[in-house]
């Protein structure tokens, strides 16, 4: 089972305006959009919703359809399961934090241990034979995500 702390510590570091929006966030839309039009920047925009939708639908090209498409299931899904720290829990059930290790339950207590490690391993996921604690970038994104939740 899932804690509650999992999804709080996983909208901080990967969605930290979820609890206002709607399964997309318009802010991070319009900063994606600015980035790649002034400074050639491409960031990610993507929403928990959307994370879950792509996971499950196992879409991954980069085309405006697809990202439209996401948008609109997500919107939808938030309209239908209203529990935001449910679609957070669906997500970590399914999502890839490196080798051999895809969805929550597959992991070991240990990988589990640390909630904003096992989170920064959604954006830099453990590669074969690779342990979270010897990656830097892991770290680092770790202790950021620990910082920003102190405050």
């Amino acid at each position: 089972m899932i804690g509650d702390y999992y999804c709080h510590v996983l909208a901080t570091a990967e969605d930290h305006r979820n609890p206002i929006h709607y399964g997309i966030d318009p802010i991070a839309i319009i900063r994606c959009i600015y980035l790649q039009l002034t400074k050639k920047i491409i960031q990610g925009g993507s929403t928990i919703e959307q994370q879950l939708v792509r996971t499950l639908t196992g879409r991954y090209e980069k085309t405006l359809r697809r990202k439209l498409r996401e948008q609109v299931i997500a919107i939808l899904l938030t309209k239908i399961v209203r529990n935001k720290n449910e679609i957070g829990k669906a997500y970590l059930h399914c999502a890839y934090f490196g080798h051999a290790k895809e969805g929550f339950l597959n992991l070991s207590i240990s990988d589990r241990k640390d909630a904003s490690e096992l989170i920064a391993r959604l954006k830099y996921p453990t590669k074969e034979h690779e342990e979270p604690h010897d990656n830097e970038r892991i770290k680092r994104r770790g202790k950021q995500i620990d910082d920003i939740l102190k405050k």
